[in-house]
């Protein structure tokens, strides 16, 4: 008689038993390949890095490529250089063993029989290529070099004659010296102590007073009472701000072949003297200098503390082409980010803009992130005041802006009546172009709906016969809100000539987008100038608007007249 659940417990253990024998497999491979991946992690892997890539990696010789699985597997010009289980059979091994390769400094007999066994394992390899820069190498440092290392705390050592010891530094300078079979000079009598002190901390020599009061201090702590007035001296930030301002290449002037005097850039200094007398963190001072503007937006202290990423030399030479422009501005880059890294880092990371670095462990994945970090950053004139200082000043000065309004106002109708009485004297066949003064900020023309492909702007004259400028020309047709002018809707800029030496006065900066006087043209004709804008296509233009700063913060005249603008297609 058949019985259903006697065969259904037969089949339930049978599947148990299969399903236990799985488990148990599954968990002895896991177990297997982590021992395989600690064994490639630990013993493979070192040999490989430090012995081989430095041939066999980035630029492979023979086209043998070790940095992967499968590029090892398919081996290089003279075959697969791993045939897994078979160290005999692979070309790897056999070219290490023999002493053909490395070919200058041969693997020692350890290194060998780790490499077989590995082979004869399995040739276990991870699935992510293996990193050159991971381990420092005869040739390169790696990440694992000694600078790169976060800091720890080390014991001092022991020393023979403890009793000459103030400082835990004291014992390390001590322990070399009594290596040597030498000791510590003698210590300084008070009179040239205070001397050596002074100088070091402030940069100025003690005075007669000062000298004779520190000599006559019988007091235990008469040394240390010295330090620290020293220390909360304004002149001990004065001195070794000095350092901080050479290392971050600060100067009070463009260099480059025009060398221009900087007038507004003494805020930095000041801030980095200040800093060190408020004796700030060093960790609040980096973060300050590099984003001060993005932590605290409306702190003067924090947007003066940015002055460091432009400290550095500026090119303040006219470029002539688009491509010129380009190599300008990944030149001003690199100098941000070269200035950074070895400001803060201590390694030369420019290298890395053309190349692996030869040395330190940067590749140009680094070196270019840096670069984009950077990217939004531009040289420009800023005011330094919080809002309330700001809203101060502009309270202080608007009665004077109203007074000055209101002479304008007057000239203006100085102006017109004056046309007007020429214009009844002497009837002209065409009506006179010229318009008068316009304002500094922004102006509109508008006129009959015209179709056009190119809109030309032409200056007849400016105060002070100076050189025209504008920040900003925009064309406007049916939509009124649709700047036809701009670059990136396909419009191309041209002008009549351009001011050389200036790299914020540009031709470009008529259609960039971008108001005030650090984005703006400027001719090289005084008194007179035009400028061109070519539309992607023939349309209707009715519309056009430009200023000459429309930040407001160019101090410059405005200019005087213009032509109403002429169109063609």
């Amino acid at each position: 008689m058949f019985d259903y659940h006697t065969n259904m417990k037969r089949r339930l253990t049978s599947t148990i038993g299969t399903a236990g024998l799985l488990i148990f497999v599954l968990v002895v491979d896991l177990r297997a390949d982590e021992k395989s991946a600690a064994f490639f992690r630990k013993q493979v892997e070192p040999i490989l890095v430090r012995r081989c890539l430095e041939c066999h990696g980035d630029d492979p010789k023979g086209g043998l490529d070790l940095r992967r699985k499968a590029t090892l597997l398919k081996g290089g010009e003279s075959g697969a250089a791993v045939v897994s289980g078979k160290p005999a059979a692979s070309l790897l091994f056999e070219y290490v063993s023999t002493k053909e390769m490395p070919p200058k400094d041969p693997l020692p007999a350890a290194e060998i029989a780790i490499l077989r066994q590995w082979i004869a394992s399995g040739a276990y390899f991870p699935a992510q290529p293996l990193d050159p820069f991971s381990l420092t190498t005869k040739h390169r440092a790696g990440r694992d070099w000694w600078s790169l290392q976060p800091i720890r705390k080390t014991l001092p050592p022991a020393v023979r004659n403890p009793s000459r010891i103030r400082t835990p530094i004291d014992r390390f300078v001590l322990s070399r010296l009594e290596q040597r079979g030498l000791t510590l000079s003698q210590p300084a009598d008070r009179k040239i102590l205070i001397r050596r002190v002074s100088f070091d901390l402030t940069g100025l020599l003690p005075t007669h007073e000062q000298v004779q009061e520190f000599v006559s201090d019988a007091r235990p702590d008469a040394y240390e009472r010295l330090i620290d007035r020293l220390l909360a001296s304004p002149h001990h930030g004065e001195r070794w701000a000095r350092h901080w301002l050479d290392v971050v290449r600060f100067a009070e002037s463009n260099g480059f072949e025009r060398d221009r005097i900087r007038t507004n850039f003494w805020p930095y200094r000041d801030y980095v003297i200040r800093s060190f007398n408020a004796d700030k963190p060093y960790d609040v001072f980096v973060r300050e200098q590099l984003a001060g503007d993005a932590l605290q937006p409306n702190s003067p202290e924090h947007l003066i503390a940015t002055g460091f990423l432009v400290a550095g030399p500026k090119n303040d030479v006219a470029t002539v082409s688009e491509l010129e422009r380009l190599q300008t501005r990944q030149d001003e880059l690199d100098e941000y980010v070269t200035a950074t890294s070895t400001t803060f880092l201590g390694l030369t990371a420019g290298c890395a803009r053309c190349h692996d670095h030869k040395f330190d462990p940067i590749d140009m994945r680094d070196y270019y992130g840096l670069t984009a970090v950077f990217s939004g950053l531009d040289r420009a004139d800023r005011v330094v005041a919080s809002p309330q200082q700001q809203a101060r000043y502009a309270a202080a000065i608007a009665p004077a802006r109203k007074r000055i309004d209101g002479t304008k106002r007057q000239v203006t109708q100085i102006f017109d009546q004056v046309r007007k009485r020429l214009r009844t004297a002497r009837p002209r066949k065409t009506p006179e172009k010229a318009r008068p003064a316009v304002d500094i900020r922004k102006n509109e023309d508008a006129f009959k709906s015209t179709r056009a492909r190119f809109v030309r702007f032409t200056i007849t004259a400016t105060t002070g016969n100076s050189q025209p400028c504008l920040d900003e020309l925009e064309i406007y047709g049916t939509d009124a809100k649709h700047n036809l002018a701009l670059a990136k809707n396909g419009a191309k800029a041209t002008a009549s000539s351009l001011l050389p030496g200036y790299a914020i006065h540009q031709i470009h900066h008529l259609n960039d987008g971008q108001h005030g006087n650090a984005h703006s043209w400027i001719s090289n004709q005084a008194g007179k100038g035009w400028v061109r804008i070519e539309l992607p296509a023939t349309v209707p233009v009715q519309r056009v608007v430009w200023g000459r700063d429309r930040e407001g913060r160019s101090n410059l005249e405005t200019r005087e007249r213009f032509d109403r603008s002429s169109f063609s297609r």
